[in-house]
């Protein structure tokens, strides 16, 4: 969820709209990475996510301006925005959760059908990467 100045909003909305546009493993990978980050979640990185900020305690909501909150929240009251930002909170927690077991499931998957693959008697280039890290 954008929030900051107008300048900020739209180049968050238009960072999203890039992501999602690239290939479909492009973004299997991009969201396997983000689902194994510890230190800090977010769904974006750069900033300007108001979820993420609040997540990760780098902005209290009640030092935003109301104009710079998404519109959505812009009449709610204080109390209305940190319950409908808990809420996505834990949504977001949910999804997290859900997307881990799926990478973990993927990531065993390609394991196997690497050991399993008599096609390849070299290395693959994922292989060799894998093997220096």
């Amino acid at each position: 969820m954008p929030y900051g100045p107008k300048e900020t909003q739209a180049a968050l909305e238009q960072k999203i709209i890039d992501k999602s546009s690239g290939s479909v493993s492009k973004r299997v990978d991009n969201s396997a990475f983000y689902s194994k980050r510890e230190a800090r979640k977010e769904v974006v990185t750069g900033g300007g996510d108001i979820v993420s900020a609040v997540r990760n305690e780098d902005v209290e909501l009640e030092a935003v301006a109301p104009e710079h909150l998404p519109a959505p929240m812009q009449k709610m009251t204080t109390e209305e925005q940190k319950s409908y930002i808990a809420d996505i909170i834990e949504t977001r927690k949910s999804i997290e959760a859900e997307m881990s077991e799926l990478v973990t499931k993927r990531d065993q998957y390609i394991i196997e059908a690497e050991k399993n693959s008599t096609a390849m008697s070299a290395p693959s280039f994922d292989e060799a990467v894998r093997n220096a890290l």
